[in-house]
């Protein structure tokens, strides 16, 4: 003879079992009539020594639960799988009904905020570390390890939430600017991120480059440009006269020069000779 105790907040009843306790206990899951009554309240407790379940083990859906104006949801004692509604923060769990090992799942019905670790009796743990933003269709799995709830899985539709490998960037929210350099650490300047086709750069410090055009620059100063020859500077002149070298104002030297000055001067120097 074998004993089976079931215990909760409702009627208790211990039941005996004839015979093979294993198959009375199939039987039970499996809706067959054993040989004594077993009843199981709602939130009973059942304990029995190590056995072997075939079949599948089945947990109810309770009646849905909307999420708590005060951020700290009740569960009902009909099930273990629940639909949460409304659009309220949720912060903790109450956990006065549930003992240690109880799991449940929570499917959303729209978008709120489920807080990772509140700071108060009865925490939700999230995987990530980071509060959860659900959406229609979202599921959370947990765990009450007798003091707070821990994450065990969730699903959130492709793309959303956790990043996956197979998708690209557009899977993540937009990200601004301010929002980017936080996560680099080893970046320079400050701004906004910078695009090959016409960024605006603000007194941006350039170093040598390897190669440009200066063709539409301005407010070039005449000291940034390596010094020249003669020659090489009237390399890049189209209507010059003459050739030699960059004539200046103080005492040039002007060789066979056609001006009006040399030819007076020439003219001076043969009729009165000094």
């Amino acid at each position: 003879m074998t004993w089976v105790t079931i215990s909760g907040p409702g009627t208790t009843t211990a039941t005996k079992f004839h015979g093979d306790a294993l198959n009375k206990v199939d039987d039970l899951f499996n809706g067959t009539d054993i040989s004594d009554t077993v009843t199981i309240h709602a939130n009973t407790l059942w304990t029995m020594g190590n056995q072997t379940m075939t079949g599948r083990f089945q947990t109810d859906k309770g009646a849905d639960v909307a999420s708590p104006a005060g951020g700290i949801m009740t569960l009902g004692l009909d099930g273990n799988v629940f639909d949460i509604t409304g659009t309220n923060t949720i912060n903790e769990i109450l956990g006065t009904t549930w003992t240690l090992g109880a799991q449940i799942v929570l499917q959303f019905d729209g978008v709120l905020t489920v807080t990772h670790n509140s700071g108060g009796t009865n925490d939700i743990l999230l995987g990530n570390a980071a509060n959860m933003t659900t959406a229609a269709g979202n599921t959370l799995s947990l765990f009450y390890n007798g003091t707070d709830w821990v994450e065990t899985a969730r699903n959130v539709g492709d793309g959303a939430g956790d990043a996956l490998v197979a998708n690209p960037l557009s899977q993540f929210a937009a990200t601004s600017s301010a929002e980017m350099i936080t996560l680099i650490s080893d970046e320079t300047g400050t701004g906004t991120l910078v695009f090959s086709t016409s960024p605006t750069l603000i007194t941006p410090l350039l170093g040598t480059p390897t190669s440009g055009t200066l063709t539409n620059c301005t407010g070039l100063p005449i000291t940034g440009i390596t010094a020249s020859t003669s020659a090489e500077f009237a390399t890049l002149c189209s209507d010059e006269t003459g050739s030699g070298l960059l004539v200046f104002a103080t005492s040039p030297t002007l060789t066979n020069s056609n001006s009006w000055y040399t030819y007076f001067w020439n003219i001076n120097k043969l009729y009165y000779p000094i």
